[in-house]
């Protein structure tokens, strides 16, 4: 629909209505090479990149979507590439009050993809996402940057690849009044969340989200252990962790406290903790027939029956 190839300029759309624009390449309804675009209250719908980025818009400043005037909408926006409704190549994505339903990408990001290094790469606050999907990230891919999220809605988005159903970031996540439901991450880690750097964690809820791999909620650096865990216990929330528990044993001592006190499940998952030779051993050892143990030394000599 537009393309913008001045530099210096700030593209501008204000309750404006974008459907069922193709571009063979990137930026279905707008592409800005050379800088910013701002959506005020625009409704974006059925617009597609065939074989590039940003299904509805693709720009190399910053996105600006807001809802000042309107709700602003992205609804089955298709992305070739990543960022299935939005794609910034190197600045923030913010939404304000936004809608994102039933983009894809065939890349990362089914709504959102930035490509930020350093700083805030995408910025939410008080938007919802619903039935997006992308390789990584059904909803939000970001790289070697943070994404923040304020009062925000995740339901039913898909990592149909890889890592994070609803949220993939190779920099740190701060999550603050999230709601994640029936997320999937169906060939990776984290079916809300997978972040590899820091995460912070607050006032949010998790329900029925799934991964294939590890984190059926969040899957996250093992410095992160404790933080994660100590949020949800003291949420009166059941929490398995990924071996190991935390990388000192203070805070292993006080999350096992936390738990007593909570009286919740605070679980760590060893492989084979359940199998039949371990549990035999545990029953020997509880029962006192081999005496004071001052040692025990296993080696795992194979990959097992598969």
């Amino acid at each position: 629909a537009i393309y913008v190839s001045s530099a210096d300029q700030h593209v501008w759309s204000v309750r404006d209505h974008f459907a069922r624009n193709l571009a063979n390449g990137s930026g279905g309804a707008i592409m800005y090479p050379a800088g910013p675009v701002s959506a005020i209250g625009s409704y974006f719908e059925e617009n597609t990149a065939a074989t590039g980025t940003g299904g509805a818009i693709s720009a190399l400043g910053a996105v600006t979507i807001e809802a000042a005037v309107g709700a602003p909408a992205f609804v089955r926006n298709v992305a070739g590439d990543a960022g299935g409704a939005v794609y910034s190549y190197n600045e923030t994505v913010s939404t304000t009050g936004g809608v994102f339903a039933d983009n894809s990408a065939g890349a990362g990001g089914g709504a959102i993809r930035t490509g930020r290094a350093g700083g805030v790469a995408v910025s939410v606050t008080g938007s919802t996402f619903s039935g997006n999907r992308g390789t990584y990230g059904g909803a939000i891919d970001s790289r070697d940057a943070e994404v923040d999220s304020t009062d925000a809605h995740y339901e039913g988005n898909v990592a149909f690849a890889g890592d994070g159903g609803a949220i993939y970031a190779t920099g740190s996540v701060s999550v603050t009044g999230g709601s994640f439901t029936d997320n999937t991450a169906g060939n990776g880690g984290g079916g809300a969340i997978y972040v590899s750097g820091r995460s912070k964690v607050s006032a949010s809820t998790f329900v029925r989200n799934v991964a294939k791999n590890s984190g059926g909620a969040i899957a996250a650096s093992t410095a992160e252990h404790f933080a994660l865990a100590k949020f949800f216990l003291e949420n009166d929330i059941h929490v398995l962790v990924e071996k190991p528990l935390t990388t000192a044993r203070r805070e292993a001592d006080e999350l096992i406290a936390l738990a007593a006190r909570q009286q919740r499940v605070l679980m760590v998952d060893h492989t084979f903790l359940y199998h039949p030779a371990v549990r035999k051993i545990k029953a020997l050892i509880d029962a006192g027939d081999l005496g004071q143990l001052r040692y025990i030394d296993s080696t795992r000599i194979n990959l097992g029956l598969f």
